[in-house]
């Protein structure tokens, strides 16, 4: 964006990610809700298509988007569940093999426990 100010008077030199950013900006300026603060980013992020489509599916929820660090937790449970129940390893066999910091096998553990009521429930 050439104007460092949110908005621009020379809509021409925008490009189309531009323009969807300035709408979305708008968008939480005229709500003024700090909820939409951060959707005037995800034209860059996802483009033009998959924001359409984000909106299109999702339009109006309320959703939280996971850290890397809460998928990589989930992924590590995943990988333990997979390997106790399928190859027969320990719980404790199974993180060691993971090289996870030892502050996260309280959260694996329970994750795993949580996965094998699910497991049980279906």
């Amino acid at each position: 964006m050439k104007n460092s100010t949110p908005l621009t008077n020379d809509i021409k030199m925008l490009s189309e990610d531009d323009i969807i950013n300035e709408i979305l900006y708008l968008i939480y300026k005229v709500n003024d809700n700090p909820k939409y603060s951060i959707i005037s980013e995800l034209i860059y992020v996802l483009g033009k298509d998959n924001l359409f489509k984000l909106c299109s599916i999702f339009g109006g929820c309320e959703i939280k988007i996971p850290t890397l660090l809460e998928l990589r937790l989930f992924t590590g449970a995943l990988y333990i569940y997979s390997a106790m129940n399928n190859d027969g390893y320990s719980f404790d066999e199974a993180f060691k093999a993971l090289k996870l910091d030892n502050t996260l096998k309280k959260q694996l553990y329970l994750i795993c426990n949580e996965l094998e009521a699910i497991n049980e429930q279906q």
